[in-house]
């Protein structure tokens, strides 16, 4: 799929306006989706989330801070490190911070960046916005054989430095994670579109491991 630039800037502008410094911090997140060891980490990914916030997220409510979510979530991204959504939630604490957000927004965006290195969120952030910020960053889980093997392939390629005596056990251990949990989807409507596929997916992963 083409990456849409006109519409990853509509959806930058609805968030952050139009100023000099919304378009250099808009600049910089572009730069660092495009960053060579990006394979699945990419504009794409931020694309179609924000497809699924379309499609699917008009009965949420706090759109806003799913966009911001969205386009922070994975501002940082070295698959050699561990703090990756760490790092990320602190990049965007000090980005919106400069634009002017309120902190108590700042602090939730945070907090839901950080919760998608595991994709369970604490108990005070326990409601339906933030629970759809998870499902549709898992959406790829959900989708078919086909496009979660190209999903697979684009992972690999992003770990390709790590041999594959110690790539599959630990890809192993990250898929049956989810497969451990009661529900991947936390949301009914996302749970109903994608979590068939996705048991069915991770299931046949771990078998070609």
């Amino acid at each position: 799929m083409a990456v849409d630039m006109e519409y990853l800037r509509q959806k930058w502008e609805w968030l952050a306006g139009r100023s000099p410094l919304a378009n250099q911090l808009g600049e910089e997140l572009v730069a660092r989706h495009q960053e060579p060891q990006r394979h699945y980490h990419t504009l794409q990914h931020l694309q179609e989330l924000f497809e699924w916030l379309d499609a699917l997220g008009q009965d949420f409510a706090h759109q806003n801070l799913i966009g911001w979510s969205i386009w922070y979530h994975d501002a940082v991204y070295q698959p050699s490190r561990r703090d990756n959504e760490k790092v990320s939630a602190q990049l965007a604490h000090a980005a919106l911070s400069e634009l002017g957000l309120p902190t108590e927004d700042i602090q939730t965006i945070c907090r839901w960046i950080e919760a998608t290195q595991t994709h369970l969120l604490a108990t005070e952030d326990q409601h339906p916005a933030a629970q759809f910020f998870m499902d549709i960053d898992l959406a790829i889980l959900g989708s078919s054989p086909e496009k979660y093997m190209e999903y697979t392939q684009q992972i690999r390629q992003e770990y390709r430095k790590i041999p594959p005596i110690l790539y599959r056990p630990g890809r192993r251990k990250v898929l049956k994670h989810f497969l451990e949990q009661p529900h991947i989807y936390q949301t009914p409507r996302c749970r109903e579109l994608w979590e068939t596929n996705a048991r069915q997916n991770l299931k046949r992963e771990i078998e070609s491991l």
